[in-house]
């Protein structure tokens, strides 16, 4: 495993208050503060604290004074080692990591975006069943403004990034936005707990004289499981023997859950090998350990798996890829 996927794998932090120990636990394993303060300095020093056990790069972090930042989030961003880790280390709640990792929900309008032109946001997806979907919002939809403020301003002055409000139910912000037959709508959205579907879509294609598989897999978490038995017996079951699996809005999740994939993949043939090996730093060595591939009664055993992604399909996500390329013949 590479340096930069280890970090995407272990460096989340998860913050929480009252109860258990008073040291910090493995960001890898979910862990809480403990009885660490909820105050901005507690929460700034129990980001400390953890960088310096668990950090692949901790000899690389810089000393400032956790009472100097304004929140926990601004002290990660001011140590984090740039060279390698930009963006992909992160701090979330504790009860919005349980709620994904276990439910695959979190708290939000339900909508996904992304910056198709210098001044242009366009929905990549609204998931079924939330705000955005209700509200009509659909993929390949333009956003126009958001809480009254023209898209093209909030790109301009960075406000894009702050301008949905916090990650609480009942938050409410103003959309406008034009759909692909040209019509302007508009609605005010209240946050609330949206499901991901895991596998949103499972079909099998004729190319030729071969049945190929094509399954879309949005995260890596518990209920994912037997969502993918249940595409992989599909596609199986439809005579498919090469298979298309689309990662572009996948950032990731559970490694148990790539381990579980990655065997519906490869199939008997690479059944123990080593499917990825966690390499931690000098002062967590004892955590190193190897996923293997394991047996699945589902499993397609491909030889050739196209994979379609983005920039933004991380960790678990590369994990896929990186973890069957040395055992058959993986496309990007």
């Amino acid at each position: 495993m590479t340096p930069r996927l280890a970090l995407v794998l272990l460096a989340g932090l998860t913050l929480s208050c009252g109860g258990g120990g008073s040291s910090p636990t493995s960001p890898s394993t979910g862990g809480s503060a403990g009885t660490t303060s909820c105050t901005t300095l507690g929460q700034c020093t129990f980001v400390r604290d953890a960088l310096r056990d668990y950090y692949y790069w901790y000899k690389e972090l810089p000393s400032p004074d956790p009472a100097s930042f304004s929140s926990p989030e601004a002290y990660l961003d001011a140590v984090r080692y740039r060279a390698l880790d930009s963006s992909f280390s992160y701090i979330t709640s504790k009860a919005s990591s349980d709620a994904f990792y276990s439910d695959s929900q979190f708290i939000g309008f339900g909508l996904s975006y992304k910056r198709t032109a210098d001044t242009e946001l366009r929905l990549a997806q609204a998931f079924p069943g939330s705000p955005a979907a209700d509200a009509g919002m659909d993929r390949g939809d333009t956003l126009l403004t958001i809480a009254g403020k023209a898209v093209a301003d909030l790109i301009r002055t960075g406000e894009i990034n702050t301008v949905f409000g916090a990650e609480q139910e009942g938050v409410t912000v103003a959309f406008t936005w034009r759909d692909l037959a040209g019509r302007e709508k508009g609605a005010t959205l209240v946050k609330r707990k949206v499901t991901i579907p895991t596998v949103s879509q499972t079909a099998v294609l004729n190319a030729g004289s071969r049945r190929v598989g094509y399954i879309h897999f949005r995260n890596f978490v518990q209920p994912s499981v037997e969502a993918l038995n249940t595409a992989f017996t599909q596609v199986r079951e439809a005579g498919a023997t090469e298979l298309v699996l689309d990662l572009r809005y996948n950032g990731g999740g559970l490694v148990s859950v790539s381990q579980h994939l990655a065997g519906l993949i490869g199939g008997p043939p690479l059944v123990g090998q080593v499917f990825v090996q966690f390499t931690h730093n000098d002062k967590q060595s004892s955590r190193n350990v190897a996923y293997r591939f394991e047996a699945k009664p589902q499993a397609l055993a491909v030889s050739r798996l196209v994979v379609i992604t983005t920039r933004g399909s991380a960790s678990a996500s590369e994990a896929i890829v990186n973890g069957l390329r040395p055992y058959m013949d993986v496309k990007v």
